[in-house]
């Protein structure tokens, strides 16, 4: 069974980032460690429900903060991070307003697609 827990070591002043999915069935996927296990197995599933995870934690401008993990943009306009050699995870990010005292507002990200090793979900 599925028992890592997230790491926030390196976003102590990052605001929290609103994490959604394209798909119902991506989301129940990626929300499950058992789910995420029996797919790609611990170590892989283990990665995944990491970086989501991390995602989570951090805000659009600590992205290229997240350890192990190169951040790119695509032509879509979709950002994709790469973790390890394995694991790609593509999304559109979308930052909030420059916060004000009264705002509560955090960037967003909607997870398009989980790319491991040749496999894609959607």
């Amino acid at each position: 069974m599925y028992t890592k827990t997230c790491t926030y070591e390196v976003y102590e002043l990052a605001l929290p980032m609103d994490v959604t999915f394209r798909s119902a069935e991506l989301a129940r996927l990626c929300n499950s460690g058992e789910l995420l296990t029996q797919r790609w197995g611990a170590t892989v599933g283990c990665i995944v429900a990491r970086r989501l995870c991390d995602l989570a934690a951090i805000d659009a401008e600590a992205l290229d903060r997240l350890p192990g993990t190169r951040v790119g943009t695509l032509g879509s306009g979709q950002t994709e991070l790469s973790c390890g050699r394995d694991v790609v995870i593509r999304g559109v990010v979308t930052p909030a307003p420059r916060p004000t005292a009264s705002s509560t507002e955090t960037d967003q990200i909607v997870i398009t697609s989980v790319d491991v090793e040749g496999t894609e979900d959607r």
